[in-house]
């Protein structure tokens, strides 16, 4: 499923940056598209991404497949019992502290919602992207090493349930999906075409419902699945279409590794710099993912509200390398991703549920996020290795021991 996944992300900009030569309209740019050799661009972008990531691999390593209990000795039901514990937390947490009870009743914005947490968005990114979707995907190893009985379907999807609404409680759609699917990658490694199709199915009528209800379409479904088409197919490659234009004409640069300045988080930044959100124009060009929606000719207070847009990697490789050596970000990126990739195989093949949900929720949050929205510093940004070695501290905690042994 894992294989899936990324090629979704890959493949779906290809349709889209391919739309937008053929004149499609773009909500993003509020323009009709042309041709202007975007199409090929990204397709030898894809050509040197897949020789980077087979390339990876075939090169034998082992990093952190060995971390943690095999699946063998740990015991399932306190696994259960702890993770419910845990889901069940961060879900009261989420609807009665944080107030995400008031975007299920329409009372407060999604939007002005998020912004307006301050500090608390920190633990939101830890809930969200880390902590629950890293203990399913513990969870979900450790039953399906056992055979999945009734009993542990039943806890499973329980769970399921419940991440899915802490998802839903920050307004969120297709995260309260995507927190999900490190799980699901876990249980259906090699996914069949029928599995595959009932993934879609149902995963598209929980997006067009989680819309109907965040959004307030009100002109019933059909608007939705047209909006929601257009979401997973022009707006995932308008923008690529755009750079690979600005920057192959010399129209647009930007001063790339000054975003790389922000990698141990805006309050060690803000130390070190003196730069805050105060002086907000100064404080976008430290932000990869502010500076590329501040260069599509958004407006600062639009940015400042949450607005964002989905750039890619290929956009990423274009300011860093220019049109001519592109590529080479693109190798790169195909070598890592291949990485992380056989990660899991690694994990999974070798029983070993520490690495296996660590690796599969990294795989969904980080770095499919970076394919999708490119910034490198969403790879190893401090937040998220700072999750990840809290969510291993918690697993531990369920097994009652430090492990790190070949043996496993």
């Amino acid at each position: 499923m894992a294989a899936i996944v990324l090629l979704f992300f890959l493949l779906s900009p290809l349709i889209g940056i391919y739309s937008m030569e053929q004149g499609a309209f773009s909500l993003s740019l509020a323009a009709e598209g042309y041709s202007n050799g975007a199409t090929i661009a990204y397709s030898f972008h894809l050509l040197f991404f897949s020789i980077g990531f087979l390339f990876s691999l075939r090169i034998k390593y082992s990093f952190l497949s060995n971390l943690g209990y095999s699946k063998e000795l740990i015991s399932w039901n306190k696994a259960g019992i702890y993770i419910s514990t845990f889901n069940l937390f961060a879900l009261l947490l989420t609807y009665f502290s944080f107030g995400g009870i008031y975007i299920l009743l329409g009372e407060a914005g999604k939007g002005e919602f998020r912004t307006s947490l301050g500090i608390f968005g920190s633990i939101a990114f830890l809930f969200i992207k880390l902590f629950c979707p890293a203990f399913l995907a513990f969870m979900a190893h450790v039953f399906s090493s056992r055979g999945f009985n009734r009993t542990m379907k039943l806890i499973y999807l329980s769970n399921c349930f419940l991440v899915f609404l802490v998802g839903m409680g920050w307004g969120f759609k297709t995260t309260s999906i995507m927190m999900l699917l490190p799980s699901l990658i876990i249980i259906y490694w090699r996914i069949n075409v029928f599995q595959l199709l009932i993934f879609i199915f149902f995963s598209s009528i929980m997006i067009v419902g989680l819309s109907m209800l965040f959004d307030g379409h009100e002109g019933g479904v059909v608007p939705v699945l047209e909006f929601l088409f257009t979401r997973l197919t022009v707006l995932q490659g308008d923008v690529s279409w755009f750079f690979w234009g600005e920057v192959s004409e010399g129209r647009i640069s930007m001063d790339y590794f000054k975003t790389l300045t922000v990698i141990a988080g805006d309050r060690i930044f803000n130390l070190f710099t003196g730069i805050s959100v105060n002086s907000y124009e100064v404080w976008v060009t430290y932000h990869y993912d502010l500076l590329i929606t501040y260069l599509m000719g958004y407006p600062l207070e639009g940015i400042k509200k949450g607005h964002s847009i989905t750039a890619t990697i290929f956009s990423e490789g274009l300011f860093v390398f220019g049109p001519y050596f592109f590529v080479v970000f693109s190798f790169g990126s195909g070598l890592y991703s291949g990485f992380i990739y056989k990660g899991i195989r690694n994990a999974l093949n070798n029983g070993n549920v520490f690495a296996s949900s660590l690796f599969s929720t990294y795989f969904v949050f980080n770095l499919m996020s970076w394919i999708n929205g490119g910034g490198v510093v969403t790879l190893f940004h401090i937040s998220s290795m700072l999750g990840l070695i809290l969510s291993y501290f918690f697993m531990v905690l369920i097994c009652k021991k430090f492990i790190f042994s070949p043996r496993y």
